[in-house]
């Protein structure tokens, strides 16, 4: 028998103090526990992608690049981490490496089979960004004493254009 699947959260750990921040960067509680765990997972996995991209891309809050690592906790336990790997800031200080790793297989195939989902109404979706900039490495199995991974390289720049869509400032937020 697993867990319930009843709470969410994604943790920041910042890079110099090498503390995780005071509260979560969101937390999610499932409602109905008699609907589909799966597919509830599925949209913490959606919200944590979303994450991703963003400090990846250096998207506020991320702006700064004093995140070290982000992580998914469903129901207390670390299921899925994501490291980053910044340049010198003469080098342009961009993300250089994302390495994602993951607790188990199970974890890993659905993760990948998620899509990006906006956490508490953010805007714009980042997928699109990411795939311009970063392109896919390599990644393992997890292994009986050791995580799955997936490592993403920096391949090229965005565009001019395409960092002015990301100027978060120009977008209006969506209020439902």
């Amino acid at each position: 028998m697993g867990t319930p699947l009843v709470k969410a959260s994604c943790e920041r750990r910042e890079l110099v103090s090498d503390e995780y921040q005071d509260k979560p960067v969101w937390q999610s509680q499932r409602q109905d526990i008699y609907n589909s765990g799966e597919a509830w997972l599925r949209l913490q996995y959606g919200k944590f992608w979303h994450e991703i991209y963003r400090c990846a891309l250096q998207v506020d809050p991320y702006t700064d690049r004093d995140t070290k690592a982000l992580y998914l906790y469903i129901d207390y336990i670390r299921v899925a981490t994501c490291r980053f790997v910044f340049s010198s800031v003469s080098d342009g200080a961009v993300t250089k490496t994302v390495l994602i790793q993951y607790r188990n297989d199970e974890h890993n195939y659905s993760f990948h089979d998620s899509a990006e989902v906006l956490p508490r109404n953010r805007y714009p979706l980042l997928s699109s960004y990411f795939s311009h900039m970063f392109r896919y490495q390599c990644s393992d199995k997890a292994g009986y004493l050791s995580w799955g991974y997936t490592v993403y390289k920096y391949k090229q720049p965005l565009t001019h254009e395409q960092q002015h869509q990301l100027n978060l400032d120009t977008i209006p937020t969506i209020v439902i």
